[in-house]
C-alpha cells in the first residue's frame, strides 16, 4: 500500500460548500423523508437566511472558497456559537480543517455534522477524507461508501474514494471511480487530473 504524502499528484474534493451542499440539504436523501418535511427546511433556511448565524456562515463560505483557511474557521466558530446546531457550518469547517491540515478537528466536526443530520452525504465524505490523511484508510472507506450510498451523485466521493485506491494501487478500481466522477461533473477538473495520474501509474506498472 502507497504510504500517505508519497509523490502522488492527486487531489481531493470537499464539494462545493456554497452551491452543492445547499442543493444536497435542500433534497436530503434520507429514505422515508418527506416531501413536505422538504418544503418545512427550505423555508427554515429562507427565513434564517438574515441570522446573525447564517450571516457568518455565508461569511465563512466565501473566505473558503477564497482559500483564506484560518479566516474561515474563525468565522465557522461564530456562526456556530449563535447556532450550535447549524450542521452547514460544521461541515463547512470542516473542510477548511482539512485545508489547513489539521485532519483530527476536522473528524471531529465531521462526526458532528454527521450527528445533526445523518442523511447528508458531506459529514460522511469529509470524515472519510480525513480519515484517509490520518492513515485510516479502512475506516476511511466504509465512510466514503456511505456517502456514495447516500448520494450517488456526488462527485467528490467518488473522486475521493480513488485516491484511496490509488494509494493501494487499484488503478483499474480508481479509474472508474474517477470516470464516475467526472460523469456527474464534466466540469471537475480535480478528478480528470486524478484520473490522468492513474493512467500513467497504471502504464506504468505494465512495463
Amino acid at each position: 500500500t502507497l504510504a500517505l504524502h508519497d509523490a502522488l499528484p492527486i487531489w481531493a474534493g470537499t464539494g462545493n460548500l456554497t452551491t452543492r451542499r445547499r442543493e444536497k440539504l435542500l433534497s436530503p436523501s434520507k429514505p422515508g423523508l418527506c416531501a413536505a418535511f422538504g418544503a418545512l427546511l427550505l423555508l427554515a433556511l429562507v427565513s434564517c437566511s438574515g441570522t446573525p448565524a447564517h450571516r457568518n456562515n455565508a461569511a465563512a463560505d466565501s473566505l473558503l472558497s477564497q482559500g483564506r483557511f484560518e479566516e474561515a474557521v474563525d468565522k465557522y466558530g461564530e456562526a456556530i456559537k449563535f447556532a450550535p446546531k447549524l450542521s452547514t457550518a460544521y461541515l463547512g469547517r470542516a473542510a477548511a480543517y482539512i485545508a489547513l491540515g489539521q485532519y483530527k478537528l476536522a473528524v471531529e466536526d465531521a462526526d458532528k455534522a454527521i450527528s445533526l443530520e445523518p442523511w447528508v452525504a458531506f459529514g460522511y465524505n469529509h470524515k472519510g477524507l480525513a480519515l484517509s490523511y490520518l492513515g485510516e484508510y479502512r475506516q476511511s472507506q466504509v465512510f466514503l461508501d456511505r456517502a456514495i450510498e447516500l448520494d450517488p451523485n456526488f462527485p467528490d466521493s467518488f473522486n475521493n474514494r480513488a485516491l484511496l485506491a490509488l494509494r493501494a494501487r487499484q488503478w483499474e478500481r480508481a479509474i472508474l471511480d474517477l470516470d464516475e466522477a467526472i460523469r456527474l461533473d464534466p466540469r471537475f477538473g480535480l478528478a480528470y487530473a486524478n484520473r490522468a495520474c492513474a493512467y500513467t501509474l497504471a502504464d506504468q506498472s505494465e512495463l
